[in-house]
C-alpha cells in the first residue's frame, strides 16, 4: 500500500510507535503509540517524566478529533489508517453540511470549529468547550477564556483585562499554568495566529500551506469573523506568498532573525510592532530606552528587558511583581517567543524575587514576594497563599489591578505546588469582578 506522497505503508501491521524531532525545536520529540484500543499521541520537552504529555484518541474518536504533531515521517497518517481498518474500525464521516451553511463545524458545547482537514493542515482550531474552561480553572488560568486548540497539546484564550470587553483584550497561548501572549487584540488576531501557531518561518512549511491553501481558503475566511475578517487573513496571505527572508531560519536570538521575525510580526499584527523593533534592537546589543507598552505586552517586555541587566533590582520588580506564568520562561537570550510547554518561569521569577529584594519595597504586592522568597531559603516549595493573602489587602484599599496579578500569581504558584489551582481561587476571582465592576 502506498501514501498519496509515495511512502510505502505496511499491510499487515496491527500495532506500531514511530518518534520524530519537532522541526521547529529538535530537543522536543513527538510520537505516537498505535494498537488495538486506538491511538496515543505523545511530546516529551524535557528529561522527566514531568515533561512529558500525551493524549489517548479510542478508534471511535480517531477519524474525526485525532491529530499529529508537526513533523511527522511521511504517510503516517495512512499508516494509522490502515491499523484502523485492519482492526475493523471505520472512519464515521460528519453530517453534511446544510445547504449555504459554512464547512466549518461546531465543538461539543463550545464555539465554532473548523473541519478536521484545515484543522490538520494549519496545526490548530478555534473552539471551546467545558472541558477546556475546567482545565482553565485547574491549571490557575482563571483570567483566561478559552477559544480554540492545537495540535501541540497547547490551547488559546484570550486574556481578560480589568475592565476591558473580550475583543479588545489579548490572546495567549496556554499549557499547564503557563501562557505567552501572541495577539495585541482579539478583534484583530487572526493573521497573528496563523502565522505564530505553526513553523512558517520554515520556507518548506510556507511551501506546504500555499500547496493546500486552494483547498482551505474559503473554510478559513469563514471563520475569520470578529478576528480580524478578510484583512487579516489577507496579511497573512500576503506574508506567506512574499519571498523567503533567508535570515528567518537563523537562530532564534541571532539580531538578522530578530529584526526579520519583527517585519514579519508588525506586519501581521501592527500592535505589536513597537515591542517588536525593541526587541531586536536589544538583541542586536542597541541600548534600548525604558517604554510603556500596551497593557497586552507589559509582562513580555518586562522580561525581556531583564535579560541583559540582571543585576538590576528595579528592573528585577518588574518581573518579580508580575504575573509569575505570563511570557516568563528562562530568558538566557533575547528572543520573540517563549515555549510555553516548558514551565520554566520558576527559573526567571527565583532569580528576580532574590534581585529586587536587594531593594526593599513595601506594600501587600512586596510582601508576598518575601515571603515567597522566605520559603524557598527554608527548601519548601511554595504554594501561592502569601500572594492570595495579599490579594485580598490590596482589594480591600481598592487596588484592584495588583489585585488581579497577585491572584494570578497564586494560581500559578498553587498549581505548581499541587498539581492544580487551589479551588477557592475561582470564588476570589468572581468577588473581585464583581467588586471591581468588572464582571
Amino acid at each position: 500500500m502506498m501514501a498519496d506522497d509515495g511512502a510505502r505503508v505496511p499491510t499487515e501491521e496491527l500495532a506500531f510507535q514511530a518518534e520524530w524531532a519537532d522541526p521547529t525545536d529538535p530537543r522536543t520529540r513527538h510520537g505516537v503509540i498505535v494498537g488495538a484500543s486506538g491511538v496515543v499521541v505523545w511530546d516529551k520537552t524535557g528529561l522527566g517524566p514531568q515533561d512529558e504529555y500525551g493524549q489517548e484518541f479510542p478508534w471511535s474518536t480517531w477519524w474525526n478529533e485525532g491529530s499529529i504533531p508537526p513533523g511527522a515521517p511521511a504517510g503516517l497518517f495512512e499508516r494509522i489508517d490502515a491499523v484502523g481498518r485492519r482492526l475493523g474500525f471505520r472512519p464515521t464521516p460528519p453530517p453534511p453540511a446544510k445547504k449555504g451553511s459554512s464547512p466549518g463545524r461546531r465543538s461539543k458545547g463550545g464555539l465554532p470549529t473548523w473541519s478536521k482537514a484545515t484543522r490538520r493542515t494549519l496545526g490548530w482550531a478555534p473552539g471551546a468547550t467545558p472541558a477546556l474552561t475546567q482545565l482553565a480553572e485547574a491549571s490557575g488560568l482563571d483570567w483566561v477564556e478559552p477559544i480554540g486548540i492545537t495540535d501541540f497539546q497547547c490551547w488559546l484564550g484570550i486574556r481578560k483585562l480589568p475592565g476591558l470587553p473580550l475583543d479588545r483584550c489579548p490572546v495567549v497561548l496556554c499549557h499547564g499554568p503557563n501562557a505567552a501572549t501572541i495577539a495585541t487584540e482579539a478583534r484583530d488576531s487572526f493573521a497573528a495566529l496563523l502565522w505564530r501557531l505553526g513553523p512558517r518561518e520554515l520556507e518548506a512549511e510556507r511551501e506546504r500551506i500555499l500547496g493546500a491553501w486552494p483547498a482551505i481558503e474559503h473554510e478559513v475566511r469563514e471563520q475569520s469573523r470578529g478576528l480580524g475578517g478578510e484583512a487579516a487573513v489577507d496579511r497573512f496571505v500576503q506574508v506567506l506568498e512574499a519571498p523567503f527572508d533567508p535570515a528567518l531560519a537563523a537562530p532564534a536570538n541571532d539580531p538578522r532573525h530578530l529584526s526579520a521575525v519583527a517585519g514579519l510580526l508588525g506586519r501581521l499584527d501592527p500592535g505589536q510592532a513597537e515591542l517588536r523593533e525593541r526587541i531586536a534592537a536589544l538583541g542586536g546589543g542597541t541600548e534600548v530606552p525604558d517604554w510603556t507598552p500596551p497593557p497586552a505586552w507589559s509582562a513580555m517586555w518586562a522580561a525581556t528587558r531583564y535579560v541583559p541587566r540582571r543585576a538590576d533590582p528595579d528592573l528585577a520588580w518588574a518581573v518579580a511583581g508580575g504575573p509569575p506564568s505570563l511570557d516568563c520562561g528562562v530568558r538566557l537570550a533575547v528572543q520573540h517567543f517563549v515555549n510555553v510547554r516548558q514551565d520554566w518561569s520558576q527559573a526567571d521569577i527565583h532569580l528576580a524575587s532574590k534581585v529586587a529584594l536587594r531593594k526593599p519595597r513595601e506594600g501587600p504586592l512586596a510582601r508576598a514576594v518575601a515571603e515567597m522568597v522566605e520559603v524557598w531559603a527554608r527548601k519548601d516549595r511554595y504554594d501561592g497563599l502569601a500572594h492570595l493573602k495579599a490579594a485580598g489587602e490590596c482589594a480591600v484599599e481598592g487596588d484592584f489591578d495588583t489585585a488581579a496579578i497577585l491572584l494570578m500569581g497564586a494560581g500559578y504558584w498553587s498549581q505548581v505546588h499541587a498539581g492544580k489551582a487551589n479551588p477557592v481561587l475561582q470564588d476570589a476571582w468572581a468577588e473581585l469582578r464583581r467588586n471591581a465592576g468588572w464582571a
